[in-house]
């Protein structure tokens, strides 16, 4: 068998340190090595989608509990953690903080449709969200009112 000898040559605008010096630290390796890019992109939609998935919970938890009129503890809990979400999503001009650290892993765009989740789904999330959290504060509200006019039990 012959050898196979490939002659390439490849125009580097830097010095052969600079070269050595990005390939081996390991904070830049993203920006050159696909394979890490992929893979720190996918646990940022993992953990992305296990956020949303964990205040949808949230949320659904203090619907259902709004429509049985049970408001207690546990329901102000759940409120707090929907609550902080939304004011960390609209303290952050509408857009999810975990966006910019997709597109910092290198994300075309990194919004709320780069988690695994049905594209119609993910791109209509604000559209369904608000009117639930809405919903959700009413029924609560109304519980309220009837506890405190029904007076200590």
């Amino acid at each position: 068998m012959t050898p196979l000898v490939v002659e390439a040559e490849v125009d580097i605008k830097r010095s052969p340190q600079d070269v050595f010096d990005v390939c081996s630290d390991l904070a830049r390796e993203p920006e050159w090595n696909q394979m890490v890019k992929r893979g720190m992109l996918a646990a940022v939609k993992l953990v992305h989608t296990i956020a949303w998935f964990a205040i949808e919970s949230c949320v659904a938890y203090v619907l259902w509990t709004g429509f049985r009129k049970q408001t207690d503890r546990h329901v102000a809990i759940a409120a707090a953690v929907v609550a902080t979400e939304t004011l960390i999503f609209a303290g952050n001009g509408f857009r999810c903080p975990l966006t910019q650290v997709a597109e910092r892993v290198g994300a075309e765009r990194g919004s709320v449709t780069d988690i695994y989740l049905p594209r119609w789904l993910a791109h209509n999330l604000p559209a369904i969200h608000v009117p639930l959290i809405l919903l959700a504060g009413h029924l609560h509200r109304r519980n309220f009112r009837q506890q405190s006019r029904a007076g200590p039990a």
